[in-house]
């Protein structure tokens, strides 16, 4: 059996439902997502701000998002910190927040060099 690399906005909302039960609508996380996706874009991919997709909860579910395996828990982590916010858990947050950043830096080293046409190199001299 293959395992899939991508995981879809559908996806990702029901395992965080499951993982960490909360109040909050798909439409509000997908909001959240969204800002995931918005800075992998712009960040991994050099993708102008003013050009960025934005995902819409009930025409996206089954789009694939952007990190693939095994950093697509970057979206879980940016949705636990959200939510830890809205309840204003701090400490949580703090913790979601840290993993978040972690799997983040790891997600956009990951897709520059896997897209190497998005890399930027300076002249230093």
């Amino acid at each position: 059996m293959a395992v899939r690399l991508e995981c879809t906005l559908e996806e990702v909302i029901e395992r965080v439902d499951r993982l960490k039960p909360n109040p909050y609508t798909s439409e509000q996380k997908t909001e959240w997502i969204n800002k995931v996706e918005g800075m992998l874009q712009t960040d991994a991919l050099d993708i102008p701000a003013h050009q960025i997709k934005i995902l819409d909860w009930e025409t996206d579910k089954e789009t694939e998002l952007l990190a693939k395996l095994p950093h697509s828990d970057v979206y879980d982590h940016y949705l636990f910190s959200m939510i830890d916010y809205m309840n204003s858990d701090i400490e949580s947050y703090n913790n979601s927040m840290t993993m978040f950043n972690t799997m983040y830096n790891m997600a956009v080293k990951s897709m520059r060099k896997s897209n190497p046409a998005h890399t930027h190199f300076k002249n230093w001299w």
